[in-house]
């Protein structure tokens, strides 16, 4: 059976990670999204890390600039370090996947991260022209919207009668207000190799005033049709998912850089005295549980995104499939 391969830029508390992930966590039962996306996950997962550090925007042409430092792979399953992201330092288990997905996260404004994205993008697309019987790739990414498919599929497959450009996709998807990182960090040759090759890019999150409504609050008080659109079980008591959430969060407060509102500014230090800590605490513990509802949010609603793609793909390989046996006098077609 042919399964549609998706590489999934989804990952915000990690710096880049990169997972090769079976079929089987796609399959259906009692669990999140977010959990049946990982579940499968083999023996052979690898990860890509980019010891960047976020506040460094790295640039290739720079004389300091050291792939084999900035680029480097750490393979889960061998508990290592690989030299970098090309070629021949990807583990073969991840290129010669016959399906599957890879999980690539980032520091959204690295432009090292960016390359090595390209980079593993690059080899997943050089196995598929190898062997034209295996899964088409395709690119899934957290900074559109499902709801904004048409515009990516308008941008990939655009026609010379009908051009449609990187501005016209930056302006339609409004992206400096709803993602806002510069599109020309690293994303755009993402996004021209993707068109270049007739790789389908995928859009993955919620839209933005959805997940501003849950900030607001809270997934209790959204609108219960409203809620109905969105993923089911999504599991909001995953003590290490909250455990990472916290300290990413602690760690942004550090820096004094804001995230989704909360930490670094004066406007989240108390004014009204010690008598009020109290009070202050308590607020601030029910700003971080809204605060982490969006971001189990985003993170189940894109896996439930992949996932909807990825099974898409699928009963349209397994159609194929079929259609060739049974043109060929195979039992492929059932009954």
């Amino acid at each position: 059976m042919l399964t549609s391969r998706l590489l999934l830029v989804e990952l915000r508390l990690v710096a880049v990670a990169v997972a090769a992930v079976a079929s089987s966590a796609l399959s259906t039962g009692g669990a999140s999204p977010r959990r049946q996306f990982i579940a499968g996950a083999g023996a052979g997962v690898a990860a890509a890390y980019s010891a960047t550090s976020p506040a460094l925007a790295i640039q290739r042409d720079m004389e300091y600039y050291n792939p084999e430092e900035f680029e480097r792979i750490w393979d889960t399953a061998a508990g290592k370090w690989l030299p970098s992201a090309s070629a021949a330092n990807l583990p073969r288990n991840v290129l010669e996947a016959g399906s599957g997905i890879v999980v690539i996260g980032e520091n959204h404004g690295s432009q090292a991260h960016h390359h090595a994205q390209l980079e593993i993008i690059r080899q997943l697309q050089a196995e598929r022209v190898k062997d034209p019987s295996r899964p088409p790739l395709a690119i899934g990414l957290e900074m559109f919207y499902r709801q904004q498919q048409p515009l990516l599929d308008r941008f990939i497959f655009a026609n010379a009668s009908a051009p449609y450009t990187i501005r016209d996709l930056e302006r339609d998807s409004s992206w400096a207000s709803t993602w806002g990182y510069d599109i020309n960090s690293g994303y755009s040759k993402i996004f021209a190799y993707a068109r270049q090759n007739g790789i389908r890019l995928v859009g993955l999150n919620v839209p933005a005033p959805v997940v501003e409504l849950v900030r607001d609050g809270g997934m209790a008080g959204l609108d219960p049709e409203l809620a109905q659109l969105l993923p089911k079980r999504m599991d909001f008591n995953n003590a290490k998912h909250r455990a990472r959430f916290d300290k990413t969060m602690a760690e942004l407060a550090a820096m004094g850089v804001r995230h989704m509102g909360v930490g670094g500014g004066p406007d989240d230090q108390s004014s009204a005295g010690a008598g009020a800590g109290t009070v202050a605490q308590s607020t601030m513990q029910s700003t971080m549980q809204r605060y982490y509802e969006c971001e189990v949010l985003w993170d189940e609603y894109c896996s439930h995104t992949a996932a909807i793609y990825y099974e898409l793909m699928a009963r349209q390989s397994e159609g194929v499939e079929g259609a060739n046996e049974a043109e060929g006098g195979g039992g492929g077609a059932g009954g």
